[in-house]
């Protein structure tokens, strides 16, 4: 049906009046991830802050078990400020000024969009820079699903899609660091371990580290490294806070919270910064080395533990560990949803004046020869 001037109007006025919905897709994973935890506390915050947000997953009446550890549960089973729909039910009443934002691994979603000519504004939602090329067939970028704007969780992952894809308009916004993590009372209550997450391909890359640091430091092999993966979120964080070191052994993350969380717990930082930590790891707060180097590491790990035993550890280093964690507060995860969901929300408006001048009373393009 054509699009009136009327219709833009209503549009427009309902866009002013923020009477619009951020849908956010979410897959039906039940394991933890990181991207979805992000996701339903961006969602929780735009609800607390004057708009009107909502997940929705694929399969009705889908919900992660794991929320429940995280978020207030109503009575009715429904969580506090994060409503939950589902593509199933068919009920999703999309409309023009409404925006919806797509996962970055997600392009089978996009071109469904793209067919059904869904009429709201498509925002790729990217958690993760590693995954967007990889789930794309070979050539095809967003724009082949009509997708010209995105919102990045950091200006390093930011810089690349710029590249790859220079016609994106991107916005950044960032998460917050709960305050389940903290330091023990006293520094001599911390353990000579070194906790750690394996490395994402299997563990293979972060075992021939921790391997190659006890054949390089043989007089450290009594250190013992504690693996924290998948564990509950208050034993992980114990964990962290007994641990003296923490060696970060990501090398693809958007964002990768585990480092800022052992800095909140204390802790020394060995690793690679995963193209997604360059917001805030540096060579003042992290014994850092390039992306997969495994000798260098295991260098830096020993470099690590032997300043920390010397007591030798600069002032600087704890100071910079600190800078880095008031990057990620709930203060300033409020202040850029606000301020990135706002000027969404502009550049919508701007969109349909322009629209307003392309269309007639009757629904026509207007003639301008």
């Amino acid at each position: 049906m054509p699009i009136t001037k009327k219709d833009v109007k209503t549009v427009i006025d309902r866009l002013e009046n923020g009477e619009y919905t951020n849908y956010f897709y979410l897959p039906d994973f039940e394991k933890p991830s990181g991207g979805v935890k992000l996701t339903y506390d961006h969602v929780k915050c735009m609800n607390e802050n004057g708009f009107n947000a909502k997940v929705i997953h694929q399969k009705s009446g889908f919900i992660p078990e794991w929320l429940k550890d995280y978020y207030p549960q109503n009575e009715d089973g429904t969580f506090e400020n994060i409503p939950i729909m589902y593509l199933d039910d068919d009920k999703l009443p999309i409309s023009m000024e409404d925006f919806f934002f797509i996962p970055e691994g997600f392009p089978q979603l996009m071109e469904n969009l793209a067919k059904q000519k869904a009429p709201c504004k498509k925002v790729a939602f990217c958690q993760n820079w590693y995954y967007v090329l990889n789930a794309l067939p070979a050539g095809v970028f967003w724009d082949s699903y009509d997708i010209y704007d995105c919102m990045s969780v950091s200006q390093s992952q930011t810089d690349y899609l710029k590249m790859i894809m220079p016609f994106l308009n991107i916005k950044n916004v960032v998460g917050h660091i709960p305050d389940d993590f903290s330091k023990p009372e006293k520094e001599t209550d911390k353990k000579l371990q070194i906790a750690f997450i394996p490395s994402r391909d299997g563990g293979t890359k972060s075992y021939n580290v921790i391997k190659t640091f006890y054949a390089l430091f043989p007089y450290f092999r009594f250190i013992k490294f504690q693996e924290i993966r998948g564990l509950e979120k208050e034993v992980y964080a114990e964990l962290l806070k007994d641990s003296a070191f923490y060696v970060h052994f990501d090398e693809y993350s958007s964002w990768g919270t585990a480092p800022i969380e052992a800095y909140k717990s204390g802790c020394l930082v060995a690793g690679w910064d995963g193209v997604g930590g360059r917001e805030y790891m540096n060579t003042d707060n992290t014994w850092i080395v390039p992306n997969g180097d495994i000798m260098r590491l295991a260098l830096a790990i020993g470099n690590m533990v032997e300043t920390y035993v010397m007591d030798d550890v600069p002032d600087r280093t704890y100071e910079a560990m600190e800078e880095a964690t008031l990057l990620y507060t709930k203060e300033a995860e409020r202040d850029s949803i606000i301020s990135t969901h706002n000027s969404w929300r502009e550049d919508r408006i701007k969109e349909m004046n322009r629209l307003m001048e392309l269309v007639n009373d009757e629904g026509e393009a207007e003639n301008n020869e």
